[in-house]
């Protein structure tokens, strides 16, 4: 997880395009208001964190890290 928070804060992307090109493993998916969050498969596919991006201000706050097995269960059991 420290190796994924120091590339990324590093970086200075200005949208989800940008993003992807530097973690392509990256997705942008809605929560059940509407809103985007941004999913990080980390650790060798075996992690998930869950991150809402604020581009404009360079901002990211984690909402949830979760192992492979509990963002399935998360995902199937509807997002909040």
């Amino acid at each position: 997880m420290r190796e994924w928070y120091n590339a990324l804060s590093k970086l200075q992307p200005r949208n989800f395009a940008e993003l992807k090109t530097e973690f392509s493993s990256v997705d942008l998916v809605h929560l059940r208001g509407g809103e985007g969050v941004y999913v990080f498969d980390v650790g060798g596919n075996k992690y998930r964190i869950i991150v809402k991006l604020d581009f404009e201000f360079r901002v990211g706050f984690i909402l949830y890290a979760f192992t492979h097995h509990e963002y399935t269960k998360w995902n199937k059991g509807g997002r909040p």
